[in-house]
């Protein structure tokens, strides 16, 4: 049997109560990993060690070139492990192996090379800093300075683990920032992993962080720690709605992607047979687990 620890300043550790959860494969209803069940005073080791290289300015520090290099690096990687990414996303929450195969790594691959790729080129960098003059109300010379904003915290939910990972994880380092990552409890494998390839491809320890653990406890936490500059939350409108307040205390910066399923709008102009296809491959791939 697998066994995962959480990833913490680049290296696996077990959490601080030493609680272990099993990860079931839902095809045999058998345990085929154990996995750490990180406690909130886990989150707050890894939101320290995320500050802690973001402070250093080992990662934000780096040209937006060197960061792109870097991400590309994380996507080749991918591709190198896609076989074992594959594996343990379909034991871990589901799915078939086709769809791992060419659905989710594919996709975690491509987002990994699309922010490399877009932080790579002149233009990026340029855009960066912009200046404008003004002359009312009175004539002044007006800088427009983007920056990292120090750590963000990613919750990601069950249904596209890896691929949700990655949406959270890349757009992030691209821009310079550290961040930690808490996967849906009963689907964690695939993030934690992801997390380790990020660091073997060239991400400084403490840059990426991942912990497994219940929301109620570990993501109240990250929300509402005071290092966390950030939270992007996928999952339910109604914990959406308690990030929001939990994050409000600190004026947090706080992305939501809430509830939902499959809306359609079809207009009179529509070819029919072809809208109802689309209808139903969206609505119902990999089970319907899928907004």
């Amino acid at each position: 049997m697998k066994e995962f620890g959480l990833f913490i300043n680049g290296e696996w550790q077990a959490a601080s109560g030493g609680k272990t959860a099993q990860s079931i494969n839902p095809a045999t209803e058998e345990a085929w990993a154990t996995v750490a069940v990180a406690a909130p005073e886990d989150a707050d080791k890894a939101v320290a060690a995320a500050k802690a290289a973001f402070d250093s300015g080992v990662w934000r520090d780096k040209s937006p070139s060197e960061r792109g290099a870097i991400l590309k690096n994380i996507a080749a990687a991918v591709f190198e492990r896609q076989d074992e990414l594959a594996a343990a996303e379909v034991q871990d929450g589901g799915g078939t192996i086709r769809k791992g195969s060419a659905l989710d790594v594919p996709a975690v691959a491509q987002t990994f090379m699309y922010y490399g790729d877009l932080i790579s080129g002149d233009g990026y960098e340029a855009s960066l800093e912009e200046e404008h003059e003004e002359q009312i109300p009175l004539p002044s010379r007006n800088l427009v300075r983007r920056e990292p904003i120090g750590v963000c915290a990613g919750i990601v939910p069950w249904n596209f683990p890896m691929v949700m990972a990655s949406w959270k994880i890349a757009p992030a380092l691209a821009a310079g920032n550290a961040v930690v990552l808490k996967p849906a409890s009963n689907t964690p494998v695939t993030a934690l992993m992801l997390a380790e390839i990020c660091t073997e491809a060239g991400v400084p320890p403490g840059v990426v962080n991942a912990i497994s653990g219940p929301g109620g406890s570990c993501g109240e936490r990250l929300a509402s720690h005071p290092d966390v500059a950030k939270i992007a939350f996928t999952g339910s409108t109604e914990i959406g709605r308690r990030m929001m307040q939990v994050g409000a205390a600190t004026i947090k910066k706080v992305t939501l992607e809430l509830g939902g399923k499959s809306p359609n709008i079809i207009l009179d102009d529509a070819e029919m047979d072809t809208a109802v296809a689309g209808a139903l491959y969206g609505t119902f791939l990999h089970q319907g687990q899928i907004c």
